[in-house]
This record gives structure tokens, sequence and C-alpha cells, in this order.
């Protein structure tokens, strides 16, 4: 137990502003991602995925060569049409962040 409490006494030490800085953007990014997420269909599409990264730990662990082949060539794939699906809606994003000033990016997640 003393070692557990020597080494985050060790983390705790070395955690400076920019590392707050970098959980607070981090965590700002997620909660606005997850907000979008949840205000559009955009949610069913990643449950969907989610079982599809399941499916492929699954075979991995278990060492399903043939499964593992075929999720790896669908996530590559994949990438693509997302792209391709969500088309109009990262346009509308990068459009906003174009027109927006620095001090206001909050509210291009906003509805």
């Amino acid at each position: 137990m003393s070692e557990f409490t020597d080494m985050l006494v060790r983390q705790i030490s070395l955690f400076g502003i920019t590392d707050l800085i970098d959980i607070c953007v981090v965590a700002y990014v997620m909660f606005q991602l997850i907000k979008l997420l949840r205000e559009t269909r955009a949610i069913q599409l990643v449950k969907g995925l989610l079982a599809l990264v399941a499916v492929y730990l699954a075979a991995h662990i278990l060492q399903l060569r043939s499964i593992s082949f075929l999720m790896q060539n669908v996530f590559q794939i994949g990438a693509i049409a997302l792209i391709v699906l969500f088309q109009p809606e990262l346009r509308k994003v990068l459009e906003q962040v174009g027109r927006t000033r620095v001090s206001a990016l909050g509210s291009v997640f906003a509805p």
C-alpha cells in the first residue's frame, strides 16, 4: 500500500498548470461532443460503432483471425464511409468554425 501512496504523491507533485489546462480542454470538447450526439440521431450510430468494437475486441481476445481480419477492414473502410455519411454536418461545423471568433468557439457546438 505504501508503494501506491508513494507513486500517487509523486504523480501529484509532477502535476502542473499545463496538465490542468489539458484536462479541462479535453473534458470540454468531450462534453460538447456528447451533447451534440444526444441531440441528433448520431447516438444510434455511436451505439452501432461500439457494438462493432466489442465484436472486434472479442474476436481479438479469442484469437478468431478471420473475424479480426474482416473487422479491421470494416474499420478502415468505415472511417471513409463516416466522412461521406456525415459530410453535410461536418461542412456545417467547419463553416461555423471559420466564421466564429476564437472566444466564441464554445457556441459552435450549441444547437
